[in-house]
């Protein structure tokens, strides 16, 4: 039954996915993890995931690309609680796309001064000044844990796409400054950022101080 059944989830992702575009599938020999085609990619490029879960902490590169799942459930990126389970810088468009993932146990970036804790724990977007203003579409983010935006941060002034998202049972650490605790909720835009919501849900957050 098991064969069976992931026979039709492959079967369903063949048919869902554009092969015809794909400049990598992950896994095979050349490129084992989602992080080697990242790390190996050109501007414009498609990685295709097959479904399974991946211990990784993504750097996104410094360039549009496309990262296509198999869907919710299926492609699982699983930060390990080392790191964000993504990571992305400025300068990015709304081509770079991050599509039809799990992103759970990613840990935030810790923040100076390390009063302030660590932002970002499933998405961490570091602008660094930059626009930047990647899509976000067909994605599930939890169990990730942070200070600020345990789910999903981001200091850039561009405009963020979340597109059919659910941002769920993220944990927010309490950090204490100066007698005052300090919480934010699990999705959280800061500096100036925007975010355009389509159809998400951000639900069941636990606070842990």
């Amino acid at each position: 039954m098991y064969f069976i059944i992931r026979a039709v989830i492959l079967a369903a992702f063949l048919a869902t996915t554009s092969w015809s575009q794909a400049n990598f599938v992950v896994p095979n020999a050349a490129f084992p993890t989602i992080q080697s085609a990242l790390s190996a990619s050109q501007p414009g490029d498609v990685i295709v995931v097959w479904p399974g879960t991946y211990v990784e902490n993504l750097v996104w590169p410094p360039h549009d690309v496309q990262v296509l799942g198999a869907g919710i459930g299926q492609s699982i990126i699983n930060g390990s609680f080392a790191g964000p389970c993504v990571f992305m810088q400025g300068g990015l468009s709304d081509a770079s796309i991050l599509d039809g993932f799990t992103l759970e146990d990613g840990e935030g970036i810790p923040q100076s001064p390390s009063g302030w804790g660590s932002v970002g724990g499933g998405i961490c977007l570091l602008a660094g000044g930059a626009l930047s203003s990647p899509t976000i579409r067909n994605c599930e983010i939890t169990r990730c844990r942070g200070t600020i935006g345990a789910g999903v941060y981001s200091s850039s002034s561009g405009d963020m796409l979340f597109e059919n998202v659910c941002v769920h049972e993220n944990v927010e650490v309490v950090q204490v400054l100066a007698g005052t605790r300090v919480l934010a909720l699990a999705l959280n835009c800061i500096s100036g950022a925007m975010v355009e919501l389509r159809d998400c849900r951000i639900e069941k957050h636990v606070a842990l101080s």
